[in-house]
């Protein structure tokens, strides 16, 4: 049984679809750009601010990233307040695992390549205080994901070694951040990849439900 458990945010603890699709289109309204769709965000997830705002533009016609300051300055100011359930909506059977691995003794822990204000307020807004051990977002003295500062820090504060933990995650970024970690992973097919595009990176699980995840608990 694993000791810790790390989640990545987007795409695993909650659909956040409807939130990133209110806060870039409008951020693309402010800076004269068509809005796009809910897949376009989720296809861009995962990655850096620059990667996920330059793709956001581009699908929106915009070719260089003259504009991605501007983008970026809107977009941050509506995420730290769109924090409401109803726009980061957690998984079908996301509070159930949490539940159980509190119940087992199993520590829990955030990391997103969202701003960390963001990552908190979302996560105790949603799931209540007091519920993970550590949340971690993107701050300027860590590098994000896929660097493996984030999930290197956390099994430092945990005391946990590699091995012993678990992380969580959705998409390329994630399984690349937990491999380069030494953290056995589980791409979960709940969120925005597929089954080929994960497995492509040999994570330990694919789980296709939380209810899965539960087994190993």
């Amino acid at each position: 049984m694993p000791k810790l458990l790390i989640f990545d945010l987007d795409g695993t603890l909650f659909d956040t679809t409807r939130s990133m699709a209110a806060c870039g289109n409008a951020a693309l309204e402010h800076i004269g750009l068509e809005p796009v769709s809910t897949a376009v965000y989720a296809a861009a997830s995962g990655g850096s601010v620059k990667e996920f705002v330059g793709a956001v533009l581009r699908a929106a016609g915009e070719k260089d990233d003259r504009l991605l300051d501007a983008f970026w300055d809107v977009y941050l100011e509506k995420q730290r307040t769109l924090v409401t359930e109803e726009l980061n909506r957690p998984y079908p059977g996301i509070r159930e695992l949490l539940a159980r691995a509190k119940e087992k003794g199993v520590l829990l822990a955030a990391l997103s390549n969202k701003d960390e204000e963001s990552v908190v307020n979302i996560v105790r807004t949603v799931l209540g205080d007091g519920l993970f051990d550590l949340i971690l977002g993107c701050v300027d003295d860590r590098p994000p994901k896929p660097d493996p500062a984030g999930a290197l820090f956390i099994l430092e504060k945990t005391g946990v070694s590699p091995e012993d933990a678990l992380y969580l995650g959705d998409t390329e970024i994630d399984m690349e951040t937990a491999n380069r970690a030494g953290i056995p992973a589980a791409g979960v097919l709940w969120g925005y990849r597929t089954k080929e595009q994960l497995a492509a990176f040999h994570p330990a699980y694919l789980p296709e439900t939380p209810e899965e995840v539960m087994i190993l608990l």
